[in-house]
């Protein structure tokens, strides 16, 4: 049997970013705050034996209300619940976990990877980030198949436009070429454009296929294994 949710909280925003991609705004009610490392993730009991983890949005300053980001598959464990919640009602859940964060102490420039909703635990990593003033470089390569499905895009176009130090690059992996990026294989892009890894790091997250791959390729450029943390959302 699960574990008992130790956090409570009440929803207070509710948004669809795409068809099947849902964002909840969460005020807390018990404990009154919720610390977290940008990057880290929640997690959702649904009956006695079933968690689900949905990952935390916002950085890590927003302690009071914080958001939440869900692939709400059809027919998935949740999907129900999560298509039919408004705001007002409570949520219960377990206190933040994930390794999904920047390594503590490090200056090096840091690489980014996103496939689809694995785009989330970077904005929240993105936008902490932002309120230090970038200190240090970063690029995001961020891949979907579709325009729609590229959430987030304005902002980390004005990200850009705003912080000299960090770069993005998304990709619509379809024929057209993508809004202020590439089009075509997510991979291949980063191939072409990091051909030097050496003293570098880098978060992932996506499917597992495309993890796989972006390890070993950053490996075989000179990245060091410890250098990347990474997330499997499928």
């Amino acid at each position: 049997m699960a574990k008992a949710p130790n956090c409570k909280g009440r929803i207070v925003g509710v948004r669809w970013l795409a068809p099947d991609i849902l964002e909840l705004d969460v005020e807390m009610v018990e404990p009154a705050e919720l610390h977290f490392e940008a990057g880290q993730w929640v997690s959702l009991p649904f009956g006695p034996k079933t968690v689900r983890p949905y990952t935390i949005a916002s950085p890590p300053s927003e302690r009071r209300v914080f958001r939440l980001c869900a692939d709400v598959t059809p027919g998935g464990v949740g999907s129900r619940f999560l298509r039919g919640v408004k705001p007002g009602e409570e949520l219960a859940f377990h206190s933040p976990l994930g390794n999904l964060t920047l390594i503590r102490g490090s200056s090096a420039e840091v690489i980014l990877v996103a496939e689809e909703i694995g785009i989330v635990p970077f904005r929240s990593i993105l936008l902490g980030e932002a309120e230090r003033g970038f200190p240090r470089r970063m690029r995001l390569y961020y891949g979907a198949p579709r325009r729609e499905l590229l959430i987030y895009h304005e902002e980390f176009e004005e990200l850009a436009r705003r912080h000299s130090e960090f770069g993005y690059a998304p990709i619509l992996e379809e024929a057209e070429p993508g809004p202020g990026g590439g089009s075509g294989d997510l991979l291949k892009l980063l191939a072409r454009e990091l051909p030097e890894l050496a003293g570098r790091e880098a978060l992932i997250c996506g499917g597992g296929k495309m993890v796989k791959a972006c390890r070993e390729l950053f490996m075989s450029r000179g990245m060091e294994r410890r250098a990347i943390r990474y997330e499997k959302f499928w």
